[in-house]
């Protein structure tokens, strides 16, 4: 947008918010120790090597791959804290109102969120 001068610079330097920017900074150096001191691998690979000595290994059925495609998609909607755009998201709007939402009033719409998502999930990985 600078560069065919839809925006000038300034307005772009003022519109970075840096409190997502530390955020996500923190958030990746949190995850880039934690590879690196192997606790990572370490949970991936106790997790997964009790599913594939189950049978959840290259024949496992393709609703398994949904089911665990599902898991990880629900766990971003119960809380604000589920998922990064979450936190991204809530920090954009009280930039702009004065509250947002708080914890608990994103919690109750979560739950149905998740609940008809849980539902879906279930229907699509049993009929299909």
């Amino acid at each position: 947008m600078i560069v065919f001068q839809v925006v000038g610079l300034g307005a772009a330097l003022k519109s970075i918010n840096l409190d997502v920017i530390g955020f996500l900074f923190g958030m990746f150096s949190i995850v880039a120790a934690l590879d690196k001191s192997g606790v990572l691998r370490l949970v991936a690979v106790k997790i997964l090597s009790k599913k594939l000595n189950n049978g959840f290994g290259g024949d496992a059925h393709i609703n398994q791959w949904m089911m665990l495609a599902s898991a990880s998609t629900i766990a971003g909607n119960l809380t604000i804290l589920g998922a990064a755009s979450n936190v991204i998201i809530i920090n954009a709007a009280e930039s702009r109102v004065s509250t947002a939402f708080t914890f608990a009033e994103f919690f109750k719409f979560g739950v149905i969120v998740t609940f008809v998502n849980i539902i879906v999930y279930f229907l699509l990985v049993t009929f299909l």
